[in-house]
């Protein structure tokens, strides 16, 4: 089992996540999130899976718009 604080630390962007999530699908290792009302355990339903992917939306979203209000100091 996987457990974080939240779904956007477990990847960068939507494909990290993405890909971090169908590894760990497929090798049967559930993911609980402590601060968010969703994750794998005990999950096995269209519901779950739905709100799993539109959470890694929401994720990669913030992230991007973190990066737009406060650019790296590489990136100016």
């Amino acid at each position: 089992m996987v457990v974080a604080h939240e779904l956007d630390r477990l990847g960068r962007s939507f494909a990290d996540l993405a890909g971090f999530v169908e590894e760990l699908r497929e090798k049967c290792i559930d993911i609980d999130l402590v601060n968010q009302p969703i994750g794998t355990v005990g999950e096995d339903d269209w519901m779950a899976e739905m709100m799993l992917n539109m959470m890694m939306v929401f994720a990669d979203a913030e992230r991007k718009m973190i990066l737009l209000l406060f650019p790296r100091p590489e990136t100016l």
